[in-house]
């Protein structure tokens, strides 16, 4: 496996999101980390991870989150920010895309779930 395929674009989208808000600021690709260890059961198969992620955001911060791509992430964030992968010193950014309306579609799920 090489270098991931959506670094570079990943790094134009940041640099010029800052250009337009007249930020000095610059990425390099060695400024990224994309982690895979999240993918779970596969797509729009959310699971305990994600669920957690719901109620977790939802109870302590007001924040809902879409179960098919938001919570897979920020449960995915939640497990490395528990797990010390961060230090302290370090800004995290999590960008929260929506996906609100995705929740009226498990409704049933989400209310089935077992929360940890």
């Amino acid at each position: 496996t090489g270098p991931d395929p959506f670094l570079p674009v990943l790094v134009q989208i940041t640099n010029a999101t800052a250009q337009r808000i007249s930020s000095d600021i610059r990425m390099a690709e060695s400024d990224f980390s994309i982690n895979c260890d999240f993918l779970g059961a596969g797509y729009a198969m959310p699971g305990e991870l994600e669920f957690n992620a719901i109620q977790d955001l939802a109870l302590l911060e007001g924040i809902l989150l879409g179960p098919v791509y938001t919570a897979r992430a920020m449960g995915g964030l939640l497990d490395l920010i528990q797990k010390g992968y961060f230090t302290k010193d370090q800004t995290v950014l999590f960008w929260h895309t929506g996906g609100t309306p995705e929740l009226f579609a498990w409704e049933d799920q989400l209310q089935a779930a077992q929360y940890t």
